[in-house]
């Protein structure tokens, strides 16, 4: 049998030693892989100089220059220098004493630099000394309007050879355009100068038409990562550019673009609806990029006007389901009653998700925005589908659609606003859960974010798919519970998300997640808990631990109005420390044989 063994740290294959020092991302790790061995050594400094991150001007900075101009072949190892000195006067010189421009002449091959804040001295010394910089491909990027002037002076030097570039179309801002209008007319012709770009971060993009993203992307064929980002200036109009019906706006401005040109480098894209319209926007990305893996669609955008067609939506859905990460936010459309059932039953959406549909209905939040009453479509990497409107209580459209697609979904979650208490408000949640448990016989998981729920009509019809129950609640109405375990006979985990939970000792357990599950099995005492007080009543869930230690018993306040019992025996508890009765409510459910509570890593069983 051949002995495998290693005489020597230097016998190690350069391949593993190799990927043992790409593991290592301490610093100090590294350098003491210089002492091990000769072999070690050199590897490690090619890993150990290959980033140099300055911390410190006066002491650091001239210490690293000191060893580099003893040590020459260690410069040449360095491709990035990452500058975390803050300066707090970024317009006056910071490197009076030379050490910066002398590390300059040490590392000859420095791709990247990166700043930590604002330092126009560091864009000078760059802009000044460019013909030492004959490799960089990255300058510091801008953190602030004032400071485009300079980036953009010193980006323009450099742009045979930059591979990142950041600007900012806003008002007021001189970076060689002078309106804003002007500069997205001018911004094709300057980037075409920039032969080496690969990533391009674009802000302020709200007037910019789709003809001149497609010029701005043919004259930077090396693109891999784009991103146009729409951001509202204060003071700017309130007037809402995307207001163009879908009836009334034909596709003519995707005739003047060749759609038969696609650009294939391009891997990730950040984009919003330009001011053209939608559905080309839609219609170019589907068509023009087939390459993308990370999509990000109307990330920094108002909700807009503008509704997009049915057919170019449930297309765009299936385009967006190949690409490794997406996000694609508020597609207004007409009708996702009738949308939603033939993307989830298409071919494309099955060979992903094979049968789970996961649908999210949300109450958009109406304050400050100029959001068309349609509904809005959206999706992120999970495939979770999430219909927005506006208010449900100023329409039953949410109802109608739980009605006309419940067959469909596997897993749902229900967001609500949290306004001012409203008795109507609270009926409507309720009514919405009922449509839920009689139109949804494939549901498993229910999650609801309700402000107030005081109702759930437990004559109803009972719902025997649904596992999960998760109540993100404020106020909960504590017969709702019990009226909930009537109808949700198979239920198997029951959690409750508060903002604190306390044991009755008096010691807080904050922000943690409560979870009780009932392990194909349910359990038959729930601890309703009634707290008299002089000023209001309080409904407080209580479970009971019984051990050999005694009695422990926890609670969460569910501070909801107090509701009186039917049909349930009392038993009565006195706190002898603080005079104060508490009366437990047995609720008498299904046989139970354990539940399990878990409050953060504590996990606690309970026997009936």
């Amino acid at each position: 049998m051949p002995n495998n063994s290693l005489h020597s740290w230097s016998e190690l294959p350069a391949e593993l030693l190799q990927y043992i020092l790409q593991e290592i991302e301490d610093s100090k790790s590294i350098f003491q892989c210089l002492l091990v061995c000769k072999a070690w050594s050199k590897a490690a400094e090619q890993f150990s100089y290959r980033t140099i991150d300055l911390s410190s001007y006066s002491v650091q900075l001239k210490n690293l220059v000191n060893t580099l101009q003893s040590s020459e072949h260690l410069g040449k190892r360095v491709n990035q220098i990452n500058f975390n000195i803050t300066i707090r006067k970024p317009q006056k010189s910071w490197d009076r004493s030379g050490f910066f421009e002398k590390l300059i002449d040490c590392c000859p091959n420095v791709k990247v630099v990166t700043a930590k804040g604002s330092c126009h001295g560091l864009w000078t010394q760059l802009l000044t000394k460019r013909h030492k910089w004959k490799n960089l491909q990255e300058i510091p990027r801008p953190f602030h309007d004032r400071d485009m002037e300079a980036y953009t002076k010193t980006a323009l030097e450099f742009n045979d050879r930059l591979t990142n570039l950041i600007l900012r179309l806003y008002y007021g801002v001189y970076v060689h355009f002078f309106s804003h209008r002007h500069q997205c007319r001018c911004l094709p012709s300057y980037l075409s100068t920039f032969k080496c770009l690969k990533h391009l971060e674009i802000h302020g993009t709200d007037k910019l038409k789709l003809e001149e993203v497609d010029i701005i992307l043919d004259n930077c064929p090396k693109l891999t990562s784009f991103a146009a980002l729409q951001i509202r200036e204060s003071g700017m109009s309130e007037y809402n550019y995307l207001i163009i019906p879908v009836i009334s706006r034909p596709l003519e401005l995707l005739d003047k673009i060749n759609l038969f040109k696609p650009k294939t480098s391009l891997r990730k894209l950040n984009f919003s609806f330009t001011i053209d319209g939608g559905d080309e926007v839609l219609i170019y990305i589907m068509r023009v990029l087939p390459n993308l893996e990370t999509l990000y669609l109307n990330q920094a955008i108002d909700k807009t006007n503008l509704v997009c067609s049915d057919p170019v939506i449930i297309s765009f859905l299936q385009y967006s389901l190949n690409r490794k990460t997406i996000d694609v936010k508020y597609l207004a459309c007409e009708d996702p009653a009738s949308l939603l059932p033939i993307f989830w039953q298409s071919e494309e959406y099955i060979a992903v998700n094979k049968k789970e549909v996961y649908l999210t209905i949300e109450e958009s939040n109406s304050t400050g925005t100029r959001s068309t009453r349609k509904p809005y479509i959206s999706m992120d990497t999970r495939r979770e589908i999430t219909v927005s409107y506006r208010a449900f209580k100023e329409t039953s459209s949410p109802v109608e659609l739980i009605e006309e697609i419940g067959l469909l979904i596997t897993s749902l979650k229900i967001k609500f606003n949290y306004p001012n208490f409203s008795s109507t408000k609270a009926m409507y949640q309720g009514h919405i859960l009922d449509h839920i448990f009689e139109n949804c016989p494939s549901l498993k998981k229910i999650e609801c974010s309700f402000y107030f729920l005081q109702s759930c009509n437990p004559k109803l019809s009972i719902n025997t798919s649904i596992e999960e129950l998760v109540l993100n609640s404020i106020e909960v109405h504590s017969y709702v519970l019990e009226q909930l375990s009537i109808r949700l006979p198979n239920l198997k985990v029951m959690s409750f998300m508060e903002s604190e939970y306390i044991k009755y000792d008096g010691r807080y357990i904050s922000k943690k997640k409560l979870d009780i599950n009932m392990q194909c099995t349910r359990f038959d005492k729930l601890y309703i808990a009634r707290k008299v007080t002089a000023v209001k009543y309080y409904s407080d869930l209580f479970l009971k631990l019984s051990n050999e230690n005694g009695d422990n018993y926890f609670y969460t306040d569910l501070k909801s109005d107090f509701t009186e019992f039917s049909k349930c025996s009392q038993m009565e508890y006195y706190d002898k420390l603080t005079s104060k009765k508490t009366y437990f409510i047995n609720l008498r459910c299904q046989d139970v044989r354990e539940l399990t509570v878990k409050l953060g890593s504590m996990k606690i069983k309970l026997l009936a």
